[in-house]
């Protein structure tokens, strides 16, 4: 961790420099250890000193959620320790699951690159280390749940001195704000933590009822966005509010400061194009896919993957002077928890979890239709398993709403692009 919180504002070239170093040393993993970069360099007559920085990533073969959904193996590498590894699985914004098994190396490495947004969030509190944080995300007991699992297996293989650990209260994001508000308050938090969505569900409850008696000093969310009346009654209430831009296949890819002005990017870690439909990087201020580099996994090597997300790459410095590079993210509205007749709240990311264990499962869509009506379209290659998994999404479904809602479940080919190019999991009413 040390000199993490300063690194933002080293000099671009110096970022840089470390950012070549880093490729240099995960293209000779790739090469001897990494089945498909083994044959992806055989096959293009690429030579290992023909990588010799973040540029030459882009000479690369273009691989995304499809190629590693088909052929996860052909990723891992031959001396990956894999009981030893964490194993994330994520259904993702595209609707594509898979499994990533992260080695215990890269943990450490992406949590101490962390102190980069903690310290915006630490400054907010004033207090570094030993502060009291509420976690809100769904199903926090489950093997399925990405971050407290990171996070528990941070504390149990680490040696944390007296007063340095964070006091953590894990909220189920499924629990509506009412319910679980009693604890928050109980537990009082400097610094929540949830679901973009989350957050915009528990401060709309607590603008219309007045119900929060503890305010948190400083708020961080992720996954997906909030709304802008939900940031603007965060500033009302002198909260900071941070988000970060984080996946299973890249943990921290980037952070937003407080200027607000997109995400600074860990280039050295992960360094990013932005590329148009035939894989070519856009010019600066151009929307494209965002495409990134893992330099820290050794268990699974992903360089050159396409994320599915769509972004832009912003020119010029940032006011909050950190010299990594910023890209906002090109997303639609915020997703809003789903309203039922009973009056029940549904976190729209309870929804992904009806999918995470179905290994038949390719891809998957949820288009809403009407308040309560909902179109459910699966990818499954196999013809056989079909009917079984279609039967097995269809009760979850109906367990899920209870007979609130009204729920088609089909097979399709393949799952449309938006008009934005890319493959959204959930279309809420009234979107396309």
């Amino acid at each position: 961790m040390r000199g993490q919180s300063r690194y933002p504002f080293r000099p671009r070239a110096s970022i840089e420099a470390d950012r070549d170093r880093a490729v240099r040393r995960m293209a000779k993993v790739a090469v001897r250890q990494v089945p498909f970069y083994r044959r992806a360099f055989a096959a293009s007559g690429l030579r290992l000193e023909d990588i010799r920085g973040a540029s030459d990533l882009a000479r690369l073969p273009l691989i995304d959620a499809n190629t590693l959904r088909d052929g996860p193996a052909d990723f891992i590498a031959d001396n990956a320790d894999l009981p030893s590894c964490l194993v994330l699985k994520t259904s993702g914004s595209s609707g594509q699951s898979r499994e990533i098994p992260i080695d215990a190396a890269a943990l450490f490495r992406n949590a101490a690159q962390g102190e980069r947004e903690r310290t915006i969030m630490t400054a907010a509190i004033g207090r570094r280390y030993g502060y009291r944080e509420a976690v809100i995300v769904l199903n926090p007991s489950l093997t399925e749940s990405s971050t407290p699992r990171v996070q528990r297996f941070l504390r149990d293989n680490a040696f944390l001195p007296r007063g340095a650990a964070v006091e953590r209260l894990y909220i189920d994001a499924a629990e509506p704000p009412q319910k679980y508000l009693p604890r928050l308050d109980e537990f009082r938090p400097e610094i929540i933590q949830a679901y973009g969505s989350s957050v915009d569900e528990l401060f709309e409850y607590v603008t219309s009822s007045g119900a929060l008696r503890h305010t948190p000093r400083a708020v961080y969310f992720h996954s997906d966005g909030i709304s802008p009346r939900t940031r603007a009654r965060l500033g009302e209430l002198g909260i900071a509010v941070c988000s970060t831009y984080e996946a299973c296949e890249a943990l921290k890819i980037g952070f937003e400061c407080e200027a607000h002005a997109g995400y600074h990017v860990n280039i050295d870690t992960y360094p990013v194009r932005i590329v148009d439909e035939h894989g070519h990087d856009v010019e600066p201020g151009d929307a494209g896919r965002v495409v990134i580099s893992n330099l820290s996994n050794r268990a699974m090597v992903l360089l050159n993957y396409d994320l599915g997300d769509r972004a832009r790459w912003l020119v010029g410095p940032c006011a909050c002077g950190r010299t990594l590079p910023r890209l906002e993210l090109l997303e639609g509205s915020p997703l809003k928890p789903l309203m039922l007749p009973s009056g029940r709240v549904i976190n729209p990311s309870e929804l992904y979890l009806v999918f995470l264990g179905e290994p038949m499962l390719r891809e998957h869509q949820i288009v809403q239709l009407g308040p309560q009506r909902f179109r459910v379209a699966l990818v499954i290659p196999e013809e056989s398993q079909r009917s079984a998994c279609r039967e097995r999404v269809r009760r979850a479904f109906a367990a899920l709403f209870g007979g609130e809602a009204v729920v088609e479940v089909v097979c399709v080919d393949q799952i449309p692009l938006s008009p934005g190019g890319k493959k959204r999991s959930f279309i809420p009413m009234g979107e396309s």
